[in-house]
Order: structure tokens, then sequence, then C-alpha cells
């Protein structure tokens, strides 16, 4: 007598082989609902990955999130020193506000002050040189006279003294008026940084750019009259950069969008174009009135 086959378990569940295979992520479903289909994969692999941000701050589209703090961790005095001229490259050659997040975190007043201690010095020094060479040269070529040069070099250095040592003074101070209109207006447009991060900042583009015109300005000072001219020509386009990345840092800095970094660059820009117009004006017209009260000569 043959024995009957082992049912299987009423527990047991047989697989149709002409049914799809049970999906192994399948969420169980939970009650009063129909449960997901597959469940999410886990994308860390047990790894608890932090959000992405750059040097603590969060984007939100085009802007930054305002409650995103800047952590600062400033560098030992001589480390920072040696690490500035990578930063300078970074900045000038990778211009964003993404690389501008990545140098924050180490502004520090320590840093901040050499590098306009160097800044000041160095520019001193070459602006010195180059104004006693100029004034030397330009006044051999317009008076041909070769008679005592070295008397005319004399005086020629000894302006050179004289702007050096105003230059010591004068960059400092003005530095920190042009940071500070900036920030001022920054702040207008609800900005969220500190005048130590912008004055940092600012510094990563302005000393290397300050010293190539300085340098370029030395170099061609040897050549007259049209030395100055080939200045103006290296000196334009880095100026226009420069207004492109203080854009970036002002963005970064403050996290504002943009549109509104773009606003606190432009409105002194475009206030310093209007005053200029408008001295000009005054200088024309104050020229014109002084030539039409002069006598005139008669002629018999």
């Amino acid at each position: 007598m043959s024995q009957d086959p082992q049912l299987p378990n009423s527990e047991d569940k047989v697989q149709n082989p002409y049914e799809t295979p049970q999906n192994p992520y399948q969420q169980a479903p939970t009650p009063g609902g129909t449960g997901a289909s597959y469940a999410s994969p886990q994308s860390n692999y047990g790894y608890n990955i932090p959000p992405q941000s750059t040097a603590g701050r969060v984007f939100n589209g085009n802007e930054y999130d305002p409650n995103a703090q800047i952590p600062l961790t400033p560098l030992p005095l001589g480390v920072a020193l040696k690490q500035l001229p990578k930063q300078y490259a970074r900045i000038l050659f990778h211009p964003s506000a993404r690389t501008f997040d990545g140098e924050l975190r180490k502004a520090s007043w320590d840093i901040v002050w050499v590098q306009l201690l160097i800044y000041a010095l160095v520019s001193s020094v070459l602006y010195g040189i180059t104004y006693s060479i100029r004034t030397t040269f330009d006044t051999l070529f317009i008076t041909h006279s070769v008679s005592s040069p070295a008397s005319l070099f004399g005086m020629g250095a000894f302006f050179g003294i004289i702007e050096a040592i105003a230059f010591i003074f004068l960059i400092p101070l003005g530095f920190f008026a042009s940071v500070g209109i900036y920030y001022l207006i920054a702040k207008a447009f609800k900005g969220q940084g500190t005048f130590l991060v912008q004055s940092y900042a600012t510094l990563l583009y302005t000393v290397p750019t300050s010293l190539v015109v300085a340098i370029a300005s030395l170099l061609f000072a040897f050549i007259p009259i049209a030395g100055t001219l080939l200045v103006s020509a290296i000196s334009f386009p880095i100026s226009i950069y420069t207004i492109v990345l203080n854009v970036f840092q002002i963005q970064s800095t403050h996290r504002l969008s943009g549109g509104k970094a773009t606003a606190v660059v432009l409105i002194p820009v475009g206030i310093g174009i209007l005053l200029a117009i408008v001295l000009v004006v005054i200088l024309f017209v104050f020229l014109f009135a002084l030539m039409s009260h002069l006598p005139h000569s008669t002629t018999y």
C-alpha cells in the first residue's frame, strides 16, 4: 500500500513557478494601508554621512541658509603664512563663493594684520622706487636735458620716499574704510558675516592683485610716458576682476544671494562713478568760467 505524500504545512507557502519571485526588500503591509512595494535601500551602508555643506554653511538654492554658522578654526600664524600662496592661487584661479567658503574658517586677526602689514610695506617700497624712476625718466624725456641727471634722480628719490611713507599709513586706512563701506551695505541687505571674516576674505585677493600691479608699475617705470599707459592696460582688467571676486566673497561671507551680493558691490562703484562725473563737469564749468573772464588781447 503506497503512502500518501506528506502535505505541506499550512504555514508554509509554496512558490508558484509562474509567479513573479517575491522581492526580498518588500515591506510588510502596515495596518490600514497597502504598504510600500519596495523599501528604500540603505544608501549610507551603515555609515552616518554628514549633510553636504561647505565650510559650515548650507546652500538653499542660490542662497545661503541664514541659520548656518561659520565655525572659525584659525590656524597657527606660522602655518597660516605658509598656506597663503596656495590660498591666493585658489581664489584667483577658481573664483566662486564655494571657494571662499573653504577659506573663511581660517580667519583671525593676527593673519589679517600680518597680511596687511606685508601688503603695505611691499607696496610702499615698490611704488616709492617706481615714483623715483618714473619722475627721473619722464623729466629727461620731456626736457631732453642730461646736464644733471643725478640731481633729477635725487629729487625723484626724495618724493619717492615721501610717497612710500604715506602709503604705509594710507593703505591700511583705505583698506578698512573700503571694507567698512561694503560691510555696512551688506548688513543693510541682512548679511550674516562679521567684519573680521570679510576683512580676511578681502585680503585673499587684494594682496596678490595689488602686488601684481605694483610690480608691473616698477617694470614699466623705465619706459617714459608709454609705461604709464601699459600699466593702465594691465591694472584696468585686474580692477574689473577684483570686483567679480568681491561679489563672490560678499556672497560667501554674508550668505547672500548672487543678486544681493552684486548689488552690495555695485552700489559704491556706481556712486563713485557718479561722483567722478559730477567732479569732471564741475571742473570743466570752472575752467570755462575762468577762461571767459580772462582779458582778451587786442591786436592793432
